[in-house]
């Protein structure tokens, strides 16, 4: 008789015919050997006729494995039969393992490096305006924000003015008695008694 697929004969006049280990298999009838499993595919099991590819979000790096490996937590894998994971891309993250995608990170956060878990919120001073981000980005002169992780800046309130780049509320400097500057403004010298800022980068004008 012929030798059943996921077994084998080894020799001649062989009484029996002898089970493939896990990590092979054999797909054929009459066959002296098995087949080891390749990169990317399993055979868990003794006496198999089939190797099994890998699921999205695991990997097999070795031959002959008898089992798959999730993707570690920063990486993804979207396909199946694969040997290898994905680092998570810059402005993207995976929180945990096992994962067949990556994530972008929400307003207000941002990831500059690739094969992160997490993403980073925008320092005090600065916001995200965009999801998948890769930086953060400074407050203009006129505006000002107070709070982490945050996707847009506060325009600088009336009768204070924000004259430089990322600031925060801890650093407004109100106008001197007598004054004001409208809305963004961003023109502190021009804050003088009697004098007013239109508007951002307006030159103060007398009143």
């Amino acid at each position: 008789d012929l030798a059943d697929p996921g077994y084998y004969v080894a020799g001649v006049g062989s009484t029996s015919q002898t089970a493939c280990s896990a990590g092979t298999y054999q797909p054929q009838y009459g066959q002296i050997s098995c087949v080891t499993a390749s990169l990317g595919y399993f055979v868990p099991a003794a006496a198999s006729s089939y190797q099994t590819p890998a699921n999205a979000g695991y990997y097999v790096a070795l031959l002959g494995a008898t089992s798959e490996t999730p993707c570690s937590a920063g990486t993804y894998q979207p396909l199946t039969g694969q040997y290898f994971c994905n680092d998570a891309d810059a402005g993207y993250y995976v929180a945990s393992s096992g994962s067949d995608s990556q994530l972008a990170c929400d307003l207000g956060t941002y990831q500059p490096n690739t094969g992160q878990t997490y993403c980073l919120n925008a320092a005090a001073g600065y916001h995200v305006p965009t999801t998948a981000a890769t930086s953060q980005t400074a407050c203009v002169p006129g505006t000002y924000q107070p709070h982490e992780g945050q996707s847009s800046c506060l325009t600088c309130d009336m009768g204070y003015y924000c004259p430089d780049t990322a600031m925060t509320n801890i650093t407004f400097t109100v106008c001197p008695s007598g004054s004001y500057c409208i809305t963004g403004s961003t023109l502190p010298a021009k804050c003088s008694v009697g004098t007013y800022a239109e508007y951002e980068g307006n030159e103060a004008e007398s009143r």
